[in-house]
């Protein structure tokens, strides 16, 4: 490969997509591995101010707890939607952009890959990103298996512009439940309900025989997104 790789083989490359010829370009290309770097510290920095903002602990009554894409001017997170498969794939024109990052319990912060396995006592924040406005709320289901509305929590419904990404206030501490974990994000044309958003979740977790890794997309005509994560024990 002679010529440069674009921003976007990069920021897969860095996502950890394997491929010789980018791996072969970079280590003999000085420029694209500078702009490799300033793509890195640009998606921690990005990641690091994530967590300026307070943190929102999960309360427990009876249960409440589940990489960079193309530069502009600044990195952004790889977004990933529900198909009509239950497995998350890359995001397509026109679905809504739902990214996960997580601080572990070592301090240490990333942009997570559906899949990623966390322990208990990790947090998690999300952010979002929709083709049209509407109004935002994220719900769990787990393999207890049990179904919690994160957002909103005690604070009102919150509106997402069209094509404007958007980092949800607060952050959710994961609780001791092992196994998979999906993450369901809705953007609604007006607030959605909490109490049905609850009700339709449960219903595809039910559907799915309790198991949140085959929970097909949920009954509802708001924009939806989904990411499974895998909580395992702390070692």
């Amino acid at each position: 490969m002679t010529e440069c790789l674009s921003d976007l083989e990069l920021d897969r490359e860095i996502a950890g997509e394997s491929n010789v010829a980018w791996s072969e370009h970079l280590a003999v290309c000085g420029a694209c591995r500078h702009r490799r770097e300033r793509f890195v510290e640009a998606r921690d920095t990005f990641m690091t101010n994530a967590w300026a903002q307070a943190s929102l602990r999960k309360a427990t009554p009876p249960r409440l707890w589940p990489y960079a894409a193309a530069m502009a001017a600044a990195v952004m997170l790889v977004s990933f939607t529900v198909s009509r498969s239950p497995t998350p794939t890359t995001r397509s024109k026109g679905a809504l952009g739902f990214d996960v990052v997580a601080k572990h319990r070592d301090g240490r912060v990333e942009a997570l890959l559906p899949g990623a396995k966390l322990t208990p006592g990790a947090s998690i924040r999300f952010r979002l990103e929709a083709p049209r406005a509407g109004f935002v709320a994220v719900a769990s289901a787990d393999a207890a298996p049990n179904v919690t509305v994160y957002y909103p929590h005690e604070a009102p419904m919150l509106p997402i512009d069209a094509h404007h990404a958007l980092l949800l206030d607060g952050s959710i501490t994961l609780d001791a439940t092992l196994g998979s974990e999906r993450l369901v994000a809705v953007v609604c044309d007006s607030p959605p309900e909490v109490a049905r958003l609850e009700r339709d979740v449960r219903a595809a977790l039910s559907a799915a025989g309790g198991d949140p890794a085959r929970m097909a997309p949920l009954a509802t005509d708001c924009l939806q997104a989904s990411f499974v994560i895998e909580k395992i024990p702390v070692p």
